[in-house]
């Protein structure tokens, strides 16, 4: 079982393209969390998708490509693959 189904059980959903670009197929999610940043701020914070390699998050939060992140609830450590437009897409590091 994977680290993103152990949290969050798993359902089979059918695979959705963005910026035509997609490895694997994406599940919506929609929970309300906070992340911090490396300067130590806690930002509001919604994951709206999730997939086995990593997450998609909604924040008002500038986020920077490279930049690493603590999400809190679950805790996980995770780095910015891509941000634009209030969205980004996350690589989970570990747990």
């Amino acid at each position: 079982m994977s680290f993103l189904s152990s949290l969050f059980g798993r359902k089979k959903t059918k695979d959705t393209i963005h910026n035509e670009k997609r490895l694997e197929p994406r599940q919506p999610f929609e929970i309300n969390t906070d992340l911090l940043d490396s300067s130590g701020k806690r930002w509001s914070c919604k994951i709206v998708d999730m997939s086995e390699r990593g997450l998609g998050i909604s924040t008002p939060a500038l986020l920077l490509r490279g930049s690493y992140l603590s999400i809190i609830k679950p805790y996980i450590l995770v780095e910015v693959l891509w941000s634009k437009d209030n969205r980004a897409g996350l690589r989970l590091l570990k747990k």
